[in-house]
C-alpha cells in the first residue's frame, strides 16, 4: 500500500472509532433534547458508515484481484505476492507448499 493509502485508512479508522465511541456514549446517557449532541452522534454515525463502505470496497477489490488471478492461471507464489501487496498478508510471509483442493 502507498503511504497515502495507509494514511487514508488510518484517518478513516480513527474517525470511525471516535464516531463509534460518540454513538455508545449517546445511547448510554442521552436523555432529552440537546441538538449539539444529536448532531455529533449523527456525524459519528456517518463516519462509521463511511469506514464500513471503504472497507467493503477494499474487500471487493481484493476479491476481484484474486478471482482474476485464479482465472488467468497465476501461480500460488504470485497469488501470495498479490495478497502481500494488497495488505492481506504481512511482508514477512513466506511461501509454503500449497495443496490443491480437488
Amino acid at each position: 500500500m502507498s503511504k497515502r493509502s495507509i494514511a487514508l485508512k488510518e484517518a478513516l479508522e480513527d474517525a470511525a472509532l471516535a464516531g463509534a465511541k460518540e454513538i455508545k456514549e449517546f445511547l448510554a446517557t442521552y436523555r432529552g433534547k440537546d441538538p449539539a449532541r444529536l448532531k455529533r452522534v449523527q456525524i459519528g454515525a456517518t463516519a462509521v458508515s463511511g469506514y464500513t463502505r471503504y472497507q467493503a470496497s477494499q474487500n471487493n477489490m481484493v476479491s476481484m484481484m484474486l478471482m482474476a488471478a485464479r482465472q488467468t492461471g497465476v501461480t500460488p507464489e504470485q497469488t501470495l505476492e498479490i495478497c502481500k501487496i494488497a495488505g492481506l498478508l504481512p511482508e514477512s510471509t513466506e511461501s509454503a507448499p500449497l495443496k490443491v483442493a480437488k
